[in-house]
């Protein structure tokens, strides 16, 4: 397909100036979405380290220099799945309780 045009299926149809130039707005409109995005995740990021480091006592929160080097520790020794599999253990546990819960108290509250 060339730029330009649409698939229809049994051939390509040829955009008129207006439609390309829609088409080529929505491209740019998309892209500086995704720059946007990936701005605000960077800075998440940076006001994490700066808050790790300067504004908060690293006892209570670690840098995420220090998370991605334990990831990399982890995953040269092949700890990795372990961790990960206590976890998704815990989260598993926390949903059946939760769910439990939330049955029992809602069954209780529609047959009263």
């Amino acid at each position: 397909m060339k730029a330009g045009s649409i698939d229809t299926g049994e051939g390509a149809l040829p955009l008129d100036a207006g439609e390309a130039a829609v088409d080529a707005a929505a491209g740019r409109r998309r892209l500086a979405i995704r720059l946007a995005q990936f701005g605000v995740g960077v800075a998440l990021v940076l006001g994490w380290e700066v808050a790790s480091n300067w504004l908060i006592d690293p006892f209570f929160i670690s840098s995420p220099g220090a998370v991605f080097a334990k990831l990399v520790q982890w995953i040269e020794r092949g700890m990795l799945l372990t961790h990960a599999s206590y976890t998704f253990y815990a989260t598993a546990v926390g949903f059946a309780i939760g769910a439990a819960c939330g049955f029992t108290v809602g069954f209780a509250f529609g047959r009263s």
